[in-house]
């Protein structure tokens, strides 16, 4: 959803500073409106898969590891705001994986613990900081999420070399998902540079080239 503006956000970011960072495809939920011929209405939930342009700042790949291409290393990790009334509603779709017992906890506790210290962005204190997490796990970590019986799990640990890549979501030191990647061994972020800078993943934008 949103697909071209979002492409039109991750230009304009690489362009003024350098890099910008698309995120997709991945799973929401959106509720649309249908109206019958007799007049009735309906609202009707459907999951979807949606795009979305990253601020830089709230992107963390594995630098310096992954080199230019995030793609080379091992983990992403990535840092949004969300408020309570948006926690709730993730604790209704249990089908993106969200575990709602958890963010029932969240909730209760408040929000409050920053990671990250940002000068440039002004958040209200009543969001929460929540942070993606795509990576290699160990598979035997991958049990506080894997429902499958152990003989098929030590199986699968064979085939993938005891490790697995995984979408966490982590809000106040409590994860609140935790499922296998539905793109395998790939990240959904791509990242475009202006000007290439060697041996990074970040590059270059317009106002550095011309500063001169």
């Amino acid at each position: 959803t949103s697909y071209h503006s979002e492409c039109r956000k991750v230009i304009e970011s690489a362009a003024r500073l350098g890099t910008g960072v698309l995120k997709g495809c991945f799973p929401k939920k959106r509720k649309s409106k249908v109206m019958y011929d007799d007049g009735s209405l309906q609202i009707i939930e459907e999951v979807v898969p949606a795009t979305k342009a990253i601020d830089i700042r709230d992107f963390f790949p594995d630098f310096p590891n992954c080199g230019e291409d995030i793609q080379d290393g091992e983990f992403t990790f990535e840092r949004d705001y969300i408020t309570a009334k948006d926690l709730n509603a993730l604790a209704l779709t249990p089908e993106l994986g969200y575990f709602p017992d958890a963010i029932a906890k969240v909730i209760e506790q408040g929000p409050g613990k920053k990671y990250v210290e940002n000068m440039e962005r002004t958040k209200s204190d009543d969001m929460y900081e929540i942070w993606y997490f795509t990576g290699w796990i160990d598979v035997e970590q991958t049990q506080l999420f894997d429902s499958e019986d152990e003989e098929d799990t030590q199986e699968e640990c064979e085939e993938l070399g005891d490790f697995r890549m995984f979408v966490i979501a982590m809000v106040n030191d409590t994860i609140i998902k935790g499922h296998e990647s539905p793109t395998d061994d790939s990240f959904p972020y791509d990242v475009m540079v202006w000007q290439r800078m060697a041996g990074i993943p970040w590059g270059i934008g317009v106002s550095r080239q011309m500063r001169e």
